[in-house]
């Protein structure tokens, strides 16, 4: 059997919830540095799919980057994705974007805790300041 959960998200979904009294799009998408897929074919299917929510008056108003802490570094392919996300969004919207990380529940211990703190945020902030 194929572990879903190590497949990812494989086309964007859209999850609708009522919070405070008004209508939350969250849209789950595929993201670049995929195994199965090259980056220019996930960037090709979030184009189209944001083509078409445009078209249905669906509006971002904010992005949620989501990096995994447990990644031996962030460097190469993640840097360089990290700085075409910065670029695709743009310097002006920078302030509506979030760079967030998960799976910091397998992270154990204070030495680990700096270790992946110096590995990945770091070299993320240095990504995402320079754009």
């Amino acid at each position: 059997l194929i572990d879903l959960v190590e497949l990812g998200t494989q086309e964007p979904a859209l999850y609708t919830v009522q919070c405070c009294g008004k209508t939350v799009h969250l849209i789950d998408t595929p993201g670049f540095d995929d195994s199965r897929r090259n980056d220019f074919a996930v960037l090709n299917e979030l184009t189209t799919w944001l083509n078409i929510s445009y078209e249905l008056n669906i509006r971002l108003s904010g992005v949620i980057y989501l990096h995994r802490i447990t990644d031996p570094r962030m460097q190469g392919a993640a840097l360089l994705n990290l700085r075409m996300f910065h670029k695709l969004v743009g310097e002006e919207n920078m302030g509506s974007v979030v760079l967030a990380t998960t799976k910091w529940d397998t992270v154990r211990g204070e030495l680990e805790l700096q270790r992946a703190y110096d590995r990945v945020l770091v070299p993320a902030h240095r990504a995402w300041c320079q754009g």
